[in-house]
C-alpha cells in the first residue's frame, strides 16, 4: 500500500499532464477567436477560419466518450486489485470521484491523466492508420484469385 505522501508526490507530478490535456480538451472544443460575433453565415465563417487543432470534431467526440469509459474501467480494475472479492460499487465511485488520493482534486487528476492518454492513443492510432501501405506480396496474390 501506498503513504499518503507517495500519493501527493505522484499527484504533484501528474498536475502538468493533466493540465496539458485540460488545456488541450478546451482548444478542441472551445470556440474559434476567429469568428466575428455578428456573422451573416456561419457556414461561411466556419470554412474561412483556420483551425485550432489540426482535428475533426469527430476526434473529440470520440477522445472524450472513449475517456470516460476507460476511466470507469480503470476504476473497477484499481478497486478490484486493491480490495479483491470484499470490494462494492460504492469502493469504484469513491476510486471515481477521489481518485488515488481521495480528493477531489485526485480524481480530477486522474480523469485527466486518463483523457491525456486517449488523446495520445488517438492521435497514435490515425497516424499509424493514415500511412500509405505497399504490400506487393499481397497485392499480387490478390491478383491472382478470380473476381
Amino acid at each position: 500500500p501506498r503513504s499518503s505522501r507517495d500519493l501527493a508526490e505522484i499527484e504533484t507530478r501528474s498536475s502538468s499532464q493533466t493540465a496539458l490535456s485540460w488545456h488541450l480538451a478546451l482548444l478542441l472544443l472551445a470556440p474559434s477567436p476567429h469568428l466575428p460575433r455578428t456573422s451573416p453565415s456561419p457556414r461561411r465563417t466556419h470554412a474561412t477560419r483556420p483551425p485550432l487543432v489540426p482535428c475533426r470534431q469527430d476526434f473529440a467526440v470520440t477522445t472524450c466518450g472513449t475517456t470516460v469509459f476507460q476511466y470507469i474501467l480503470n476504476a473497477v480494475t484499481f478497486v478490484l486489485l486493491t480490495k479483491g472479492r470484499a470490494s462494492s460499487l460504492g469502493d469504484m465511485a469513491r476510486f471515481m470521484v477521489g481518485g488515488m488520493g481521495g480528493t477531489l482534486g485526485s480524481g480530477m487528476a486522474q480523469f485527466g491523466k486518463t483523457l491525456f492518454m486517449r488523446t495520445g492513443f488517438g492521435f497514435a492510432w490515425n497516424l499509424a492508420s493514415s500511412q500509405p501501405v505497399q504490400m506487393p506480396a499481397f497485392d499480387a496474390a490478390l491478383a491472382r484469385c478470380p473476381a
